[in-house]
């Protein structure tokens, strides 16, 4: 009996023993900082976005016309040196033509819309070339520009952003331990907070071309394309010695 009350008893002292070992590491010394790294570059990227619209009597009529202008468009973007492989339809709608007209909403045939998208290397010669295009096309259509970043200098540019979180995380961190009588141990734990990254630039005012070789004159490109920014906050936690 008092051997099995012995046992009993170093078993509960062992426990006490892990517990407050347990507790010593739960309450180590700890200092959590937060970096937040952040770099800007014109986007590398342009995307021209056409509008295309046709109404006519009937349906069918109007599928025909609609088709007519947007094969137009293709070949004066092939004239541009886009492969036509390249130029995706993003949407085709056609619909009745509801007007509104002495106080009431009527009818009048069909209207059809269909917008297509190209891709291309951001320059301004390039910019400026696309918009003399259209400037003295005697398609009617109506075009706008965005802007974006590849997935190459995207990721590039990302990288350079944890670069300097961390290496902020870390300045701030020595800052603090030597204006305390503790130093910086080993890294505990890394947290990189992924945000959603608006990779978008400022989409250009709607540029509506009338046709019919509207304006003759070179269109010069007065315009600073937005910088886009990508930012990368990462947290690091370190143990105090």
């Amino acid at each position: 009996m008092k051997k099995q009350i012995a046992i009993v008893a170093f078993l509960f002292f062992s426990a006490i023993i892990c517990t407050s070992a347990q507790s010593h590491v739960d309450k180590e010394a700890t200092l959590k900082i937060e970096g937040n790294g952040q770099v800007k570059a014109l986007p590398d990227l342009g995307i021209l976005h056409i509008n295309v619209q046709a109404i006519e009597g009937e349906f069918g009529e109007t599928v025909s016309r609609l088709n007519a202008k947007t094969n137009a468009v293709y070949t004066q973007l092939e004239e541009l040196g886009f492969e036509r492989g390249k130029i995706k339809t993003v949407h085709f709608n056609v619909t009745k033509n509801t007007v509104y007209e002495n106080g009431k909403t009527i009818e009048k045939g069909f209207l059809g819309q269909q917008s297509i998208q190209v891709q291309f290397e951001n320059d301004k010669s390039t910019l400026s070339k696309i918009i003399n295009s259209f400037a003295e096309s005697t398609t009617e259509s109506s075009f706008h520009f965005s802007f974006l970043l590849s997935e190459k200098q995207s990721t590039a540019l990302k990288n350079e952003a944890i670069k300097q979180a961390i290496a902020q995380a870390t300045k701030v961190a020595h800052t603090i331990v030597e204006s305390t009588e503790n130093t910086l141990g080993r890294i505990v734990e890394i947290i990189y907070n992924t945000l959603p990254q608006n990779l978008f630039g400022e989409t250009l005012n709607e540029v509506v071309i009338l046709g019919s070789g509207a304006y003759k004159r070179p269109v010069n490109i007065d315009f600073e394309v937005q910088e886009l920014t990508i930012s990368a906050p990462v947290t690091i936690k370190w143990a105090l010695d």
